[in-house]
């Protein structure tokens, strides 16, 4: 086969660049529940191995700038979700003192939450949904977490299209809803 070269176009100093979407700093209740979940379709998805230790969760989080990462075997199959909260709440304390374990050794799998105990939500209920409804059902089920669901169109096999993190919530509505408030709040109090 034959190849030809392409044509060159010309670099002009202070070019800007595509930036892929990011979510808003600020949102209200009200605003659509897309505007505070984590789009795989336009930001990779940030994960850590099982086996892996928390201070290289806590790296990836601190370099990816999320609270949540998936957590994954090797053959890159989501196998839970682990938050900051995970890495730097109670559940690390208590481990090192029940397994007498330092907390430089502690892996992922010791605290991150199990795909059994995550909620899945459908993308098809979240595009007509509100950030209010998000932090309604978190609430209800008492997760920090849920995982979107979409179908894919070519195999109808199901795939994991995004997340929500209660912590990223909390962020962007500039309001602490933290464990205590997300397990006795009513929303309507927000």
């Amino acid at each position: 086969m034959n190849y030809h070269s392409l044509p060159i176009v010309t670099l002009l100093p202070n070019m800007g660049y595509f930036h892929a979407g990011k979510l808003p700093e600020v949102v209200h209740l009200s605003d659509p529940a897309t505007d505070v979940m984590l789009d795989f379709k336009h930001t990779r998805a940030c994960h850590v191995l099982t086996d892996a230790l928390l201070v290289t969760a806590n790296h990836e989080m601190t370099v990816g700038n999320v609270h949540a990462l998936l957590v994954t075997n090797e053959s890159e199959r989501v196998q839970g979700v682990v938050g900051i909260e995970d890495i730097l709440g109670e559940k690390p304390i208590k481990i090192t003192q029940e397994k007498n374990v330092m907390y430089k050794d502690l892996k992922v799998t010791m605290v991150m939450t199990p795909i059994n105990k995550i909620i899945g939500l459908r993308m098809n209920d979240i595009k007509h949904s509100k950030v209010g409804h998000i932090i309604q059902t978190l609430q209800e089920v008492k997760q920090f977490y849920a995982l979107v669901v979409e179908d894919d169109i070519d195999s109808e096999e199901p795939y994991f299209r995004g997340l929500f993190s209660l912590a990223q919530i909390s962020r962007q509505l500039d309001l602490d809803i933290s464990v205590n408030e997300l397990m006795t709040a009513n929303l309507t109090q927000l």
